[in-house]
């Protein structure tokens, strides 16, 4: 139990810096709600999606769908952080916009 509590705290921390309002995680995989202001990195999350394969889709309403197959609760957390951490990642390498 410990041990979840840290990862969700890890994840929690990188949902801050990826701008990630929700996450909804279940064996099928995990939907991704977004902050009001969006992702800091909007061309890196397409690009991202692209190379996914078919496995992540933006949804009309601006929900990111990850289409997995978590058979138990350690392997969600894994796999839920792993993702988050490249959304984070993505996020963190926007380019910087020059103040006006």
């Amino acid at each position: 139990e410990v041990k979840h509590l840290l990862e969700l705290m890890a994840i929690k921390r990188l949902c801050r810096i990826a701008g990630i309002e929700r996450v909804e995680a279940g064996p099928r995989g995990a939907t991704i709600t977004f902050r009001p202001t969006g992702h800091a990195n909007p061309a890196g999350l397409v690009a991202w999606i692209a190379q996914q394969q078919g496995s992540a889709k933006l949804r009309p309403d601006q929900k990111l769908v990850l289409l997995r197959d978590w058979e138990d609760t350690d392997q969600r957390i894994a796999g839920t952080r792993r993702a988050i951490a490249k959304l984070a990642e993505i996020a963190q390498a926007a380019p910087k916009q020059a103040a006006s």
